[in-house]
C-alpha cells in the first residue's frame, strides 16, 4: 500500500474511535465519572501514543518535506497542517493528564478539542491536501514519500 492510501486508510481507523471517544465525552458530560469511562478513553489514549503520533511522523517527515518542495506548498496547506498538529499534541498530553488525574472537566474540555480539531484536520487532508498530491506530485516524488514512511 502506498503511502497516501495508508494515511487514508489510518483516518477511517481514527474516525471509528473518534466516535466512540464522543460517545464517551457525552457520557461523561451528563454526569459520568472518569472511572466509568476508563475502557474507552484508555483505549484511545493508546491510539494516541501509538498510531496517531505515528501517522503524524510520517507525514511530518516523509509527506510534508516532499510537498513543501512543490513552490506555495510550504507557506499554504503544510504550515496549516503542522499548526493543528500542535494544537492536538497539546490536546492530546491535556486529554491524558485528564485521565491519569480523573479529572472530568478537563477530559471533556481535552476531548471536545480533540473532536472538533481531529475531525476537521482528517477531512482537510482527505479532501485538500492528499488530492494536492497526487496531483502536483511526480511519481518520483511519490515514491520517495513512501520511502520515508515509518512502519
Amino acid at each position: 500500500m502506498k503511502a497516501l492510501e495508508i494515511f487514508e486508510s489510518e483516518h477511517q481507523t481514527v474516525l471509528g474511535k473518534l466516535r466512540e471517544l464522543r460517545e464517551s465525552v457525552n457520557r461523561l458530560r451528563e454526569g459520568a465519572g472518569v472511572e466509568a469511562e476508563r475502557g474507552t478513553l484508555e483505549d484511545f489514549n493508546r491510539l494516541i501514543e501509538g498510531d496517531i503520533r505515528k501517522h503524524f511522523k510520517n507525514e511530518e517527515e516523509a509527506l510534508f518535506p516532499v510537498l513543501g518542495s512543490v513552490p506555495g506548498m510550504r507557506n499554504g496547506p503544510i504550515t496549516v497542517m503542522l499548526a493543528e498538529h500542535d494544537i492536538l499534541y497539546n490536546a492530546f498530553n491535556e486529554f491524558n493528564s485528564g485521565v491519569e488525574e480523573e479529572n472530568r472537566e478537563q477530559v471533556i474540555n481535552a476531548g471536545d478539542k480533540i473532536l472538533t480539531v481531529l475531525t476537521d484536520h482528517i477531512h482537510k487532508e482527505d479532501n485538500v491536501l492528499f488530492p494536492m498530491s497526487r496531483q502536483y506530485l511526480r511519481s518520483d516524488q511519490l515514491e520517495e514519500v513512501d520511502k520515508r514512511m515509518v512502519q
